[in-house]
């Protein structure tokens, strides 16, 4: 189906080349495409094992403290089933070194004896505990031996601190708060071998501890910071991503910060060879079809293109063989096509002029034939006659004179035959140079100027003083065609009324080509101006030799010749069209 349309619709078909050319980039581009995605898919990828990789680390973090956390609270364990008096041995003081603070409470959650307390300590003996965040944990104690608070402020001095709760032998409960300045030691170490700020935060989003690069920031929305890569926080004039770790069990989470330069450097290490393995595609594509194009697809176009001129070549006037350049070497079979091609072309064009030469001698040899046999035929029919008439004993001086006067006009009708076959004959030598048609127009006018005055021909003439018109002609050959169209055009007045002759002649240069063109006020061709007009004519014993004469004198130059009727003065057009030369070189004189 696409075969018939390219067929039906030239068009809608496209090059070898382009086609070529368009599906590869199409591929080319394609294949750049999705190396281009899969590189972002790629970097989105290493992105998410990256937080990952850093939110296990931070867990991890998280799962120290909760060893240091159990660890105290074993420590406390074994201080709270000590009987009273034993608590104030040295050997019990050494299991409260986990902690910075120890107060017995009574029930009422108040402070009845501090047993260890940190320097700057804001409580004392009778300090309540019931209206503080601890109160939850205090009121569940009985029902629970082991109880730790969340990270929060404490009230001894505003800093970050876990509280456990222990109930000893009698029944009493002991508060103790974790010391976690260590946790401040650790956050330092992980940052500096790191390079990443490290937080420990409450549920809330208040920071309670940070590392020495983190410090400053106070505060997170941990709910926006759990979704993912899309909330930054802008500390010391950058940008970081906050990686927070699942609730360590105390009512708090590790955050890790991560600097956004640092994803984007990880994007850049993905994207930019992908980038540059796609350019590098892309150069290389172009690379390669413009070898392919100077090498496989520009010859194959100028193949078509030669066979295309060889096709009009045989509709129209052989034209001398042009010098092409030659194809590259590159593939063996285009020099094997190529020289094949060159020897089908020059057998062609050898047997083309050989047909052109014999059919030019076929034409001539009727064209002599006919024209002679007419006027042969009339001689040899009176001949007869007169045979006939001297045998009865009939023939007067009258009729002796009447029979001589037409043997002279039909021997003279053979002498004209004959001159013009001489004409023709001499047209086929054909030896073209640089020449003026203006002064071929005017040379073949001079030739004419008795008819034209016997006559009574009224001539017109245009564009003859203007700009030389340089064509490669035989100018003896060219006056001969145009004094034969000029001929035609008088003797084809000769029935109108002297008033009414009218003859032009027009010189002009159209596009690459010039024009000549004979018009004149006579009747015209009744035939169609598109029909075959050799060896015909419409005038009263005209042989139809002057036309084909014309004819055959254009196509030596490579030229045509057109017949129409002339919308100026009503009678016959002859136009003799001629490319025009590129280079004049010497112009002959007049």
């Amino acid at each position: 189906m696409t075969a018939e349309r390219a067929a039906t619709n030239p068009g809608a078909a496209t090059s070898f080349w382009r086609f070529n050319l368009n599906h590869e980039l199409g591929a080319t581009l394609l294949a750049s495409l999705a190396l281009l995605a899969g590189s972002w898919f790629s970097s989105d990828q290493l992105q998410r094992r990256s937080r990952q990789l850093h939110q296990a680390d931070v867990e991890r973090v998280g799962q120290l403290l909760q060893e240091h956390l159990s660890d105290a609270g074993r420590q406390l364990d074994r201080f709270a089933t000590l009987p009273r008096g034993q608590q104030q041995r040295w050997e019990a003081t050494l299991m409260l070194q986990p902690f910075s603070d120890v107060y017995r409470l009574n029930a009422d959650q108040e402070i009845k004896q501090i047993l260890t307390a940190s320097p700057g300590s804001r409580v004392f003996p009778g300090f309540s505990f019931s209206a503080s965040p601890l109160r939850r944990q205090l009121e569940l104690a009985p029902q629970a031996r082991s109880i730790s608070s969340p990270i929060s402020r404490s009230h001894e001095d505003e800093k970050a601190g876990v509280y456990l709760v222990r109930r000893d032998g009698n029944g009493q409960h002991l508060l103790a708060r974790v010391k976690i300045t260590y946790l401040q030691d650790f956050l330092d170490r992980y940052s500096r071998s790191s390079g990443l700020p490290l937080l420990l935060m409450s549920h809330d989003g208040f920071v309670m501890l940070a590392s020495q690069p983190a410090r400053g920031v106070a505060a997170l929305d941990l709910s926006r910071a759990a979704q993912g890569q899309g909330y930054a926080v802008r500390h010391r004039n950058q940008l970081w991503h906050p990686v927070v770790a699942d609730d360590n069990g105390l009512g708090g989470h590790f955050v890790s910060l991560i600097p956004q330069d640092q994803w984007a450097q990880q994007r850049q290490l993905v994207l930019l060879p992908s980038a540059a393995v796609g350019l590098l595609a892309l150069l290389l594509f172009g690379w390669k079809n413009r070898r392919l194009h100077q090498q496989l697809f520009a010859p194959v176009a100028r193949f078509t293109s030669d066979m295309e001129q060889l096709r009009s070549s045989l509709e129209a006037p052989v034209l001398p063989p042009r010098p092409r350049p030659q194809v590259a070497a590159r593939f063996r079979e285009m020099g094997q096509i190529q020289a094949g091609f060159e020897a089908l072309m020059q057998a062609i064009r050898e047997r083309d002029l050989n047909l052109q030469q014999k059919l030019r001698t076929s034409l001539t040899a009727a064209a002599i034939a006919h024209e002679i046999n007419l006027p042969l035929s009339t001689i040899r029919l009176r001949c007869q006659q007169a045979d006939q008439q001297l045998q009865r004993g009939r023939l007067d001086p009258d009729q002796t004179r009447e029979l001589v006067q037409t043997l002279q006009a039909e021997s003279q009708q053979v002498s004209r035959v004959i001159e013009r076959m001489r004409m023709l004959l001499r047209s086929v030598q054909t030896e073209l140079t640089p020449t003026d048609l203006v002064g071929v127009v005017q040379g073949a006018l001079t030739l004419i100027k008795r008819p034209l005055r016997e006559q009574q021909v009224q001539l017109s003439t245009q564009g003859m003083g203007g700009t030389r018109l340089i064509v490669m002609a035989d100018a003896v050959q060219l006056q001969m065609a145009l004094g034969n169209l000029l001929r035609n055009a008088i003797e084809a007045m000769a029935q109108q009324p002297p008033a009414q002759r009218q003859l032009l002649v027009s010189l002009q240069r159209h596009h690459d080509s010039a024009r000549i063109t004979v018009a004149d006020s006579g009747p015209g061709f009744g035939l169609d101006p598109d029909a075959d007009t050799l060896l015909r004519t419409t005038k009263p014993g005209g042989t139809g030799l002057g036309l084909f004469v014309a004819r055959t004198s254009l196509t030596n130059h490579h030229g045509q010749l057109t017949i129409e009727r002339s919308a100026q003065l009503g009678g016959a057009s002859f136009t003799m069209v001629l490319p025009l030369a590129q280079n004049s070189g010497e112009l002959p004189t007049y």
